[in-house]
């Protein structure tokens, strides 16, 4: 398998690949859904993606946006909770303190890699979405072609 990193699909690939090495090693401190979203946008980006490319796009686009949003959510959460004082079980939960502070380096790791593949895919395709505003928008008149 060889990945052309000077084309927009190869960029995207690799970059999705570390999203999901990165997610799999999440996935040991916490259940971590980047892993099955990663190999979702693969999919989409091997199999329909010349199909449609402003469709899958857009879909690629909103879907790594509701992800970061997912992500900021789990830290708004998690945070308080993993930085507080324990009241019982303070032996444990310190010994805990590595694991978490390395589930949320990689949650970070993770929101920077789809705010990179957010802004190669805007990029790729802001001529288009500059002029209708498609890529913001919930409905998806425009259907891939078959």
């Amino acid at each position: 398998m060889s990945i052309n990193l000077a084309t927009f699909e190869g960029r995207i690939k690799i970059l999705t690949y570390v999203l999901a090495a990165s997610a799999v090693t999440s996935c040991i401190i916490r259940n971590d859904y980047n892993v099955v979203f990663a190999f979702l946008i693969l999919g989409i980006i091997n199999k329909y993606y010349n199909d449609g490319q402003q469709y899958y796009s857009k879909i690629i686009f909103q879907l790594l946006a509701a992800l970061i949003l997912i992500d900021v959510i789990w830290l708004i959460i998690t945070l308080p909770y993993w930085n507080s004082e324990p009241t019982q079980h303070k032996l444990y939960w310190e010994s805990l303190s590595f694991v978490h502070g390395l589930a949320i380096f990689l949650c970070f790791i993770q929101m920077g890699i789809k705010g990179l593949m957010l802004f190669l895919v805007f990029s790729n395709h802001k001529k288009q979405y500059n002029e209708t505003g498609e890529l913001f928008t919930i409905h998806y008149d425009v259907a891939p072609k078959h």
